[in-house]
């Protein structure tokens, strides 16, 4: 059986990144932190990679308290942020392969925005470490006519970046309404046109924490839940009676 390591991507400091509500560094640090430590109780090795260089004391707290092999704290200075969320999440990602030794030892990455936790990640990490989840090249929730991929949340391999991701992340342009959602859901579709296998995550996940982009929590009502499960389910279904 194969492990995953799990990456997740954060800017603590926000300096010019477009179309950002939340931008107190203090809020941003604290959700960070909040997020982090409940990440660390799922106890799989943890990649956390910041790209506003910002030097968090409290972050550090919890890093201290795990060993290298297990929580890997990743800080450089953002150059395309500026350009938008897509590029800086690109940028992020580039920079853990190219500097990351944690992720050497592993082929699976479970990516995840950092700010938030995922409440059913436990189950959803099990399932996806089990046939025939452990076979896709990528899982990730495609939308919008297959055209645009939920990156808040998805687990590939490495050789899906190297081979198709990296490739295409450099299309990304947020001016002109391209972002790192359709670029992820091109190579999810370049990978299958070779032959690699994707498919829906294997349950939703659900969210604690607050949009990034507008500032406003996560709501989980439980009828809330109920009806997007049960979405999910005919969505899943219709899409594997098509494929």
């Amino acid at each position: 059986m194969e492990s995953v390591v799990i990456l997740l991507t954060g800017t603590i400091k926000v300096s010019d990144t477009p179309y950002l509500k939340m931008t107190d560094t203090a809020q941003r640090e604290n959700e960070y932190y909040i997020s982090i430590k409940k990440w660390i109780n799922l106890k799989f090795p943890i990649i956390f990679c910041e790209n506003s260089n910002y030097h968090s004391e409290k972050i550090y707290s919890l890093v201290k308290t795990q060993s290298p092999q297990n929580f890997e704290y990743l800080k450089f200075s953002t150059s395309e942020s500026y350009l938008g969320k897509g590029h800086g999440e690109a940028e992020i990602i580039k920079f853990v392969f190219n500097n990351s030794e944690l992720l050497k030892k592993y082929s699976i990455v479970c990516k995840s925005t950092g700010k938030n936790y995922v409440t059913n990640a436990a189950e959803i990490i099990e399932k996806m470490l089990s046939s025939p989840f452990c076979d896709n090249m990528v899982t990730t929730i495609l939308k919008r006519n297959l055209t645009f991929a939920d990156s808040r949340f998805f687990f590939f391999k490495k050789d899906f970046y190297h081979n198709y991701l990296m490739k295409n992340m450099e299309s990304i342009d947020e001016h002109q309404g391209i972002y790192f959602e359709h670029v992820l859901a091109k190579s999810v579709h370049y990978a299958m046109s070779q032959n690699q296998l994707w498919s829906m995550l294997p349950a939703l996940p659900f969210y604690e924490g607050y949009y990034g982009s507008d500032g406003t929590r996560y709501k989980n009502f439980i009828a809330k839940k109920t009806m997007k499960k049960i979405w999910y389910s005919i969505l899943k279904q219709a899409i594997s009676s098509r494929i």
